[in-house]
């Protein structure tokens, strides 16, 4: 009585304690869902020291892992992603322009030691032709030309810069110069870059020319033939012996004080997997490092349970059968599908065909229905929806619905028959009513 007598004085304090309790249980395993990705990432030995992995889809940007994402670090020819994007947003539908290299665009680059597409002064270029120069061999030669192109000068072009990385949201970026060159106030995040490879995946023209591995220019007034850019992506995995499975495009940066920087993207279905990596410090480490990440999430799979023992798929009627109208579709055992890391239930599309009526008798463990599980085009799983016991055929209710059935199919046969019936009814009706009469009419003489 005394516990009744507490539980009454306390109740709010004790229901208080219980939500309190729950929350923590539910806050505890979604922190152990997030440290089973982490361990994941862990077990990898990546050497990068700045790392963010997001996915996009529907236009929304997800943060999937992060190892030191929001420290600052020097983004080196990763700049190059902004200033070809801002190049995009100005010159977009002029990509066939041409335009000519004067001298100050290759002023200082050579001293700098700056890497270049080996343009020369006075070699005209279409615009497009410049973009891949950017790009692929990461030219500065070529992000010179554009800044002056558009802003009249690196200078101006540099508050273009800013400005777009502002609207982008790149809260924690700085940039004093179009290049990517060294400076102590030219810095970004791995988390910022990720936003920017984002923002300019939206630009079909960038993940062309991101995503191409060589590209030759078109003979030119100072060349008989084309010069041919690579991308420092394929020259660095030729040179280091590095299998690209995963790796689609992006774009790498290096300078000493950055170590070997890289934003990268791959399409996997409805989804875009980004991943910006900073100061790996052995040659090609950068491009381990992404496809070992890469291989992590699409490669390792967990299990997704779609379908649950009784779980309710729908009914389907059911005929000649007393007391049941309908047959309720259900598994006995649950149905799940092995996915990627990256792909969960929302991912999945569920396809259950099934005739539009069933007729008894039925036995038990009979068909009447499949499901299939679907990730895009792709199928997962199958599975045969059984009736769950036999159903007996009531012949008083299957005999009526076939005279039913007769009489809608034969509506205007008894339609007539019926009128026929009925003008005979009529017929003889009239015929005993003028007997009838007569019959009097006789009598009435005869007292007469």
């Amino acid at each position: 009585m005394r516990i009744l007598f507490y539980f009454k004085e306390n109740r709010i304090r004790f229901l208080t304690l219980c939500f309190t309790v729950l929350f923590v249980l539910s806050s505890l395993l979604s922190a152990e869902a997030q440290v089973d990705l982490n361990d994941l990432f862990l077990q990898l030995n990546l050497e990068s020291r700045f790392i963010e992995v997001s996915i996009v889809e529907d236009q929304k940007i997800t943060t999937l892992y992060g190892k030191n994402a929001e420290s600052t670090l020097y983004p080196a020819s990763i700049t190059k992603v902004l200033s070809t994007i801002v190049a995009l947003d100005h010159l977009n539908d002029r990509l066939d322009e041409l335009v000519t290299v004067q001298p100050e665009d290759l002023a200082g680059l050579t001293a700098a030691r700056a890497s270049v597409a080996g343009f020369v002064v006075g070699e005209t270029l279409s615009i497009r032709e410049l973009l891949y120069g950017a790009l692929l061999p990461s030219g500065a030669d070529a992000t010179n030309v554009l800044a002056r192109l558009i802003a009249g000068s690196t200078e101006d072009y540099i508050k273009l810069l800013n400005q777009k990385a502002h609207q982008i949201g790149m809260k924690n970026s700085q940039f004093v110069n179009v290049t990517g060159l060294y400076h102590e106030q030219h810095y970004s995040t791995a988390h910022d870059l990720n936003l920017l490879l984002a923002h300019a995946l939206e630009n079909d023209t960038f993940v062309e020319m991101s995503s191409t591995m060589r590209y030759t220019t078109q003979p030119n007034n100072r060349r008989r033939q084309g010069i041919t850019l690579n991308h420092t992506i394929y020259t660095t995995a030729r040179n280091q012996q590095i299998e690209l499975k995963y790796i689609t495009g992006g774009k790498t940066g290096w300078i000493p004080q950055s170590g070997y920087n890289l934003s990268s993207y791959h399409q996997y279905y409805d989804k875009t997997i980004l991943i910006t990596t900073g100061d790996a410090y052995t040659p090609g480490s950068n491009l381990k490092d992404h496809e070992k990440i890469y291989q992590a999430l699409l490669e390792t799979s967990h299990e997704v349970v779609m379908i649950e023992p009784g779980q309710s798929l729908g009914y389907v009627p059911m005929d000649y059968v007393w007391g049941i109208d309908n047959v309720k579709l259900s598994l006995t055992q649950p149905l799940s599908v092995e996915v990627s890391v990256i792909v969960d239930k929302d991912n999945l599309n569920m396809n259950i065909s099934h005739p539009d009526r069933l007729e008894a008798p039925l036995e038990a463990n009979s068909e009447i229905g499949t499901v299939a599980i679907y990730h895009q085009d792709e199928l997962l799983a199958e599975r045969t929806i059984l009736t769950s016991s036999a159903y007996q055929r009531s012949n008083l209710l299957y005999f009526l619905a076939i005279f039913v059935q007769f009489v809608l199919n034969h509506r205007l046969l008894i339609t007539s028959i019926g009128g026929i019936l009925v003008l005979i009814i009529l017929v003889g009706a009239l015929y005993s009513y003028m007997k009838r009469r007569q019959r009097r009419k006789g009598k009435r003489k005869w007292k007469l």
